[in-house]
């Protein structure tokens, strides 16, 4: 179990490392490609740091989606 504040764990180089994780041919649900993302890097990750660190960032919900499975 993490015991360290979300302050100390969510940085900008640990948000930056996930994202170069991110694969390129993702769209997020706001559908806003990973190129188009790229422009605005590191002020959007940083926009997510200062609001967790403000008690301020809220998630999006998430978006479920049904796989259709073949009948057996």
């Amino acid at each position: 179990m993490y015991t360290n504040p979300l302050t100390q764990i969510i940085t900008l180089k640990t948000l930056k490392q996930a994202y170069a994780q991110v694969s390129k041919a993702s769209v997020g649900l706001d559908r806003v490609s990973v190129e188009l993302f790229e422009e605005v890097l590191t002020g959007s990750l940083q926009e997510i740091v200062d609001d967790i660190s403000k008690k301020r960032y809220a998630p999006e919900p998430l978006s479920r989606i049904y796989v259709p499975k073949e009948q057996s």
